[in-house]
C-alpha cells in the first residue's frame, strides 16, 4: 500500500499572504540556506535526505486540537491554498511555518517534519525526528489556528537540517514585519526583544 507521503505531488506554489509568508520574505535566501542545509554531501538536496528506517516518529502529545467542530470554526489559511490545477499547497505552508518557528525558538531543531490533515482540512497528525518542545509548541499553535479545506486527507513534509545549534545573525527584512515575532530590528540585525519575552513568561 502506498502511503500518502509517497503520493505527494512535487509541486511548489509561492506563498503570497499571511504572517508565515511575511516572515519568510523578511529573512530572504540566506535564512533558507541555513535552515535547510542538507548533510555533509554538497550534492544532496532535502529531497535526497533519507528518512529513518522505521519512519518519522509520531509526536504523540503534540497538542493538536482534533475536535471536528472546533476545526470547522477556524479561519481558512490562504497560504495552503494552491492554484486551480493544484488546489492544495500544504507542501509550501509547512516549510514556511517551520522556518519561522526555527527563528522563534533559536534554531535548535533538526531532521524531518511530516504533517497530515483529516477530511476536515485540519492537521491531525504531526511527526518529527527531533521534537524540540518549544518548536513543537510554536508549530502546533499555528496549526491549531487554521484549516485548509483544499487539503483534505493531504500530507506534507519538510527537512530542517542536521546540525543546528543556535541561529546565525538575522538581517532585518523590509516592510511592516522586519523581524520574527518577539524580535526587534536593532540597526541592521534582528535582536530578541527581552522585555517582551519577560512579560510573556510572567
Amino acid at each position: 500500500m502506498v502511503s500518502k507521503f509517497d503520493r505527494r505531488r512535487a509541486v511548489r506554489v509561492s506563498l503570497t499572504l499571511g504572517l508565515v509568508a511575511s516572515l519568510t520574505v523578511a529573512g530572504g535566501c540566506s535564512r533558507r540556506a541555513e535552515i535547510e542545509n542538507a548533510p555533509t554531501d554538497p550534492q544532496l538536496t532535502p529531497t535526497d535526505v533519507p528518512r529513518p528506517d522505521a519512519g518519522v516518529p509520531l509526536v504523540a502529545e503534540s497538542g493538536l486540537e482534533l475536535d471536528v467542530d472546533a476545526c470547522r470554526a477556524r479561519p481558512v489559511q490562504i497560504a495552503c491554498a494552491g492554484t486551480n490545477d493544484f488546489g492544495c499547497a500544504l507542501d509550501d505552508w509547512l516549510p514556511a511555518l517551520a522556518e519561522s518557528c526555527q527563528y522563534v525558538t533559536d534554531c535548535h531543531t533538526n531532521g524531518w517534519i511530516e504533517i497530515e490533515t483529516a477530511e476536515s482540512g485540519c492537521v491531525d497528525e504531526l511527526r518529527m525526528e527531533d521534537p524540540n518542545p518549544d518548536f513543537v509548541a510554536c508549530l502546533v499553535a499555528e496549526l491549531n489556528r487554521y484549516r485548509c479545506p483544499s487539503c483534505k486527507g493531504a500530507a506534507a513534509s519538510s527537512f530542517l537540517g542536521a546540525s543546528h545549534d543556535g541561529c546565525e545573525p538575522l538581517l532585518c527584512g523590509t516592510g511592516e514585519l522586519r523581524c520574527p515575532p518577539g524580535w526587534t530590528c536593532q540597526g541592521r540585525l534582528c535582536e530578541r526583544d527581552e522585555a517582551a519575552a519577560g512579560a510573556a513568561s510572567e
